[in-house]
């Protein structure tokens, strides 16, 4: 964690849209899309992991997540 700064990408500005039923989950969703990520992982069964994908992005579970980065 004392190194994230060196790999990190501050995000300033980014539209946040109504994506999830989850209004909570939104700002996350806006932030994974202008970051550009891989996946989006969650616990959230009901709301996040419900989408499925969102704009290309895959959501995934930590187990998912894992399996997929070891193929890498």
């Amino acid at each position: 964690m004392e190194n994230i700064g060196a790999y990190a990408h501050v995000l300033t500005t980014f539209q946040v849209e109504n994506i999830s039923p989850d209004p909570n989950d939104n700002q996350i969703l806006a932030e994974a899309i202008d970051g550009k990520v891989d996946l989006i992982v969650s616990g959230d069964r009901k709301h996040m992991l419900a989408l499925g994908e969102v704009r290309g992005i895959p959501v995934v579970t930590a187990r998912e997540a894992v399996e997929l980065m070891s193929y890498r």
